[in-house]
């Protein structure tokens, strides 16, 4: 090997890779006349021999010319750096993927640290607003979600783009939390004057829903107590029709302005987002679907609505014969009002006029409650006691010294709707219900609803925020009323001393009782099925602009006409805007998540009964004092939102999808009982 030969293979490198018989001139033109020039003239070849030549191919075989041996490792020693290059870029972009999923996680831990401080400061001034509904209250919270926002939308920002950068090598549940932080129902817009604007116009509408009062004859009337008690106990057509008038005067049409710009303002919101309107982020953010979840819950109602329309149809004619002469007619739809409450969702109180056999014991409790000396904080403590019979956390002693159990005796005006909050301590020690408890049955299934939701909160305390949820709102309401399933039970109010037992005679008595039981349960879950899926289904249409502001009111009456069966008591125009009588339109709040977890709960239900080792019929099964069932609720709300919800509900159920198998299997015997009452009659209503 020489400087001249630096591969070591004989050849020189100024020397022709590709060399002829006869070497050419530096000056010969390989096309040209001259080619042959510079040789003497009888030296030429003929014409054969030219063409020859010029056809001959370049003589090389790497076994008899050193020169292909050098080509071929130059090709080699390329390729070589070709593959190094790569590898190094390769080694440079997976060094850099790192990089950037450390510096994820490590932003991921500082915002959910922050977010822990934002929610704690946000939920304590909505503890106050709520407790205390003043215009101080009212601006502070207004404040403070207005700088919870800033500080998101900045946050937001950066999680998409970690987001973008990421792939399926990175830790999966760090991809969930940056998605979970970018998910919200409430997208932040590109000008903080629109955020300012939504939160005015929602605390306006909150206001005027919860300082709404009504004068008759010189007396006050609030929606709680005395209007919810009037429409509950009254059976008088014409002060119920006053009631229910003056409720949705005052409210709705106080709120129609305000209710039609806060739609607007949202929807800036929802396009600053890249979203076509608020409904997408609603959708996704509480279940983490859009079309989807449309298709889910159209196809839950069409598999519910045999049922519904059964139950309708005795309805209307036992009212029928309560109110004759009142225009309720055999295939007509129920004039809203005389259902029991305000907005005809739910028709339990007026169970004196639908139990089917009179005769047979009752499984209301109220009265005894009252006669035994309950209180509301009692009432509290007998839920509390069921909890912990599971297996599950007792209350804390932050929660019994902060909750609202009761209206403030002085001229307070407080939000009465029962609800429960997470104060966000890194303690998970302060949790607290809000409401407006009076002694009955109706209140103790309410407060164990509530104190489900509290039993989530501290199961999930321990996680990252942003995961310090349920993987879909519908889970966090159906855990309260899965208990609630098992309170109801005779087997349960007996086991509380709320119940005599009973000797039953034999087996029709039995059977005439359970299909009481089974009437008063469809009252309450089966009623309000159609009426939850026409609230949010009115919403979303209101928010994609299907329904034009000036037809609100009307349409309104069209959805609950034709999924409800219902009409309402007098003519309305568009200057009402009945929709915002009920507290969760000018609160905000989805209301879909309702319909879904009144499908779950009998899924939870199935799934804990078949844990106790329950043999018999559904709607017999009480959970109380299994730990088996505590055991399995507990695996499933100890995940929080860390998990999806196909995912979650597996965990406890077994299955990935929402089914109304478990709610038709929980009601099958009332359902054949209705179909022979209804046999000769129209099941049904005329649109």
């Amino acid at each position: 090997m020489s400087a001249k030969d630096p591969f070591g293979d004989g050849l020189n490198p100024d020397q022709s890779l590709y060399p002829l018989d006869e070497p050419l001139n530096d000056d010969v033109h390989p096309d040209g006349d001259q080619l042959f020039e510079s040789l003497p003239s009888d030296r030429w070849p003929d014409a054969d021999t030219i063409s020859d030549d010029l056809r001959r191919k370049p003589r090389c075989c790497w076994k008899s010319r050193p020169c292909c041996r050098r080509a071929i490792a130059v090709f080699l020693l390329l390729l070589l750096l070709v593959v190094l290059v790569v590898m190094l870029a390769v080694l440079l972009t997976s060094s850099n993927k790192s990089s950037i999923e450390r510096r994820a996680s490590e932003w991921m831990k500082e915002t959910n640290d922050q977010l822990q401080s934002w929610n704690a400061k946000t939920a304590l001034a909505g503890w106050n607003y709520y407790t205390n509904i003043t215009d101080e209250s009212a601006k502070e919270l207004a404040k403070v979600e207005s700088q919870l926002s800033e500080w998101k939308g900045q946050r937001q920002i950066a999680a998409k783009e970690f987001l973008k950068n990421s792939d399926d090598s990175w830790d999966q549940d760090l991809r969930r939390q940056l998605s979970g932080f970018q998910n919200t129902q409430s997208p932040v817009p590109k000008e903080p004057a629109t955020q300012e604007r939504i939160s005015e116009l929602t605390l306006n509408l909150e206001k005027t829903y919860s300082g709404a009062k009504v004068r008759k004859d010189g007396k006050v009337f609030k929606l709680d107590p005395e209007l919810k008690s009037l429409m509950k106990t009254s059976r008088d057509w014409d002060e119920l029709l006053w009631a229910w008038q003056a409720w949705h005067d005052v409210t709705g049409i106080n709120m129609r302005d305000n209710y039609t710009l806060l739609v607007d303002e949202m929807n800036v919101a929802a396009r600053d987002n890249g979203f076509a309107d608020i409904g997408v982020p609603w959708r996704l953010a509480n279940f983490e679907e859009d079309e989807e979840l449309i298709k889910i819950v159209d196809e839950l109602y069409e598999q519910t609505k045999p049922l519904y329309k059964q139950l309708h149809a005795f309805v209307r004619h036992r009212l029928m014969q309560a109110y004759p002469g009142r225009g309720i007619e055999e295939e007509g739809s129920i004039p809203a009002h005389i259902l029991g409450n305000m907005w005809g969702h739910s028709w339990s109180d007026i169970l004196d006029l639908l139990t089917p056999y009179p005769d047979s014991p009752s499984y209301d409790v109220s009265d005894t409650m009252r006669y035994q000396g309950y209180t509301p904080r009692r009432i509290f403590e007998l839920a509390d006691e069921f909890f912990v019979s599971i297996g599950m956390d007792a209350m804390t002693s932050s929660f019994w010294e902060n909750t609202m159990m009761v209206r403030p005796e002085n001229d307070t005006i407080v939000a009465c709707h029962a609800s429960a909050h997470d104060m966000y301590q890194k303690s998970c020690q302060d949790f607290r219900i809000k409401m407006c408890t009076e002694v009955g049955m109706q209140n103790l299934h309410t407060v164990h609803h509530e104190m489900g939701h509290v039993q989530y909160f501290m199961q999930y305390c321990h996680l990252p925020s942003v995961f310090k949820n349920s993987p879909n709102s519908a889970f966090h309401e159906a855990i309260g009323d899965v208990i609630a399933l098992s309170v109801s039970t005779p087997a349960h109010l007996q086991a509380v001393n709320l119940l005599n037992e009973t000797t039953l005679a034999d087996a029709e008595q039995i059977r005439r009782s359970d299909i009481n039981f089974l009437m008063k349960s469809a009252l309450d879950k089966i009623s309000f099925l159609p009426y939850a899926y026409t609230l949010d289904k009115w919403r979303w249409d209101v928010f994609s602009g299907e329904i034009l502001p000036q037809e609100m009111n009307s349409k309104w009456w069209e959805y609950r006409l034709r999924y409800q069966g219902l009409k309402p008591p007098i003519q309305r125009n568009e200057s009402n805007f009945d929709p915002g009588a009920k507290y969760h339109v000018p609160a905000n709040v989805p209301y879909i998540r309702y319909f879904l977890s009144y499908i779950a709960q009998f899924q939870f239900h199935e799934s804990l009964c078949e844990a106790t080792g329950h043999a018999g019929p559904l709607h017999k099964c009480d959970i109380y004092r299994s730990k088996a069932a505590g055991d399995r609720l507990k695996s499933m709300l100890k995940l929080g939102s860390s998990k999806p919800w196909p995912e979650a509900m597996e965990t406890m159920t077994g299955q990935r999808k929402f089914s109304a198998d478990a709610i038709k299997n929980y009601f099958d015997p009332l359902v054949k009982w209705l179909e022979e009452f209804n046999a000769n009659r129209t099941v049904g209503w005329s649109l």
